[in-house]
C-alpha cells in the first residue's frame, strides 16, 4: 500500500511540470447546421396567430411557437440557437455537421423540410441553408439572409426563471404530484 502511495505521489510531482499546449482554433472543427432561419418576425406572426403575447412574453412564447411548428408539421427537427451576422438566430435544424458541411447524415426528406418551410411562413421555393453555430464563418456559396428584427425585450436567465418561492404544506405536496411544475413557466 505504501509503495502505491509513493508511486502516485511521484507521478503527481512529475505531472505538475507538464504544460499542455492550448488547442488552436484550426484544430477545432466548425459546427454547421442546415435548416431554416426562424426569424423573430416569423415568431411574432405565429404568436399572433396562436393568440400569444409576443411583446410581453417573447421568451416563453418562443418555446410555444417551436412546439407548434413541430406538432403541426410532425417533422421533429431541432431548434438550434446560432450567431448569424452578429445577431442571435434560431435555426430549424435538419442536419448538424462538424467540420465540413455534409448532407449525408440528413434524416429528413425534401417534402418534410418543405412542410417546415410552410409552417414558418417562408415563401415557396425557399431552400434550407448552412449556418455556422458560432457565427465566425459563413457559407460562401450562399446569399446572406436579410436582417431580422430585434427581440422584444432584454432578458437574462435570472429574470426569466425568477419567481417567488411558493410555500407548500407537506399534505398539499402529495396531492399536487400530477400537476405540471412548468405550467407557469411555459
Amino acid at each position: 500500500m505504501a509503495s502505491v502511495l509513493k508511486e502516485t505521489k511521484d507521478l503527481s510531482n512529475r505531472m505538475q511540470g507538464l504544460q499542455l499546449e492550448p488547442a488552436k482554433t484550426a484544430d477545432i472543427p466548425r459546427v454547421w447546421v442546415y435548416g431554416f432561419w426562424l426569424k423573430n418576425k416569423h415568431m411574432r406572426r405565429l404568436a399572433r396567430d396562436l393568440k400569444l403575447d409576443w411583446d410581453k412574453k417573447a421568451f416563453k412564447v418562443t418555446f410555444k411557437v417551436l412546439r407548434h411548428v413541430l406538432r403541426t408539421t410532425r417533422v421533429y427537427c431541432s431548434g438550434h440557437a446560432v450567431k448569424y451576422r452578429n445577431q442571435d438566430a434560431m435555426i430549424m435544424t435538419f442536419v448538424e455537421s462538424h467540420g465540413e458541411r455534409n448532407l449525408n447524415d440528413c434524416e429528413f426528406t425534401p417534402k418534410q423540410m418543405d412542410r417546415v418551410r410552410k409552417a414558418i411562413g417562408l415563401p415557396s421555393g425557399t431552400r434550407p441553408k448552412w449556418y455556422e453555430v458560432n457565427g465566425s464563418a459563413y457559407a460562401s456559396d450562399q446569399e446572406s439572409d436579410s436582417e431580422d428584427e430585434e427581440f422584444p425585450y432584454e432578458y437574462t436567465p435570472d429574470s426569466i426563471f425568477k419567481r417567488e418561492p411558493k410555500h407548500v404544506d407537506s399534505d398539499e405536496f402529495d396531492s399536487n404530484e400530477d400537476e405540471d411544475v412548468f405550467e407557469d413557466i411555459f
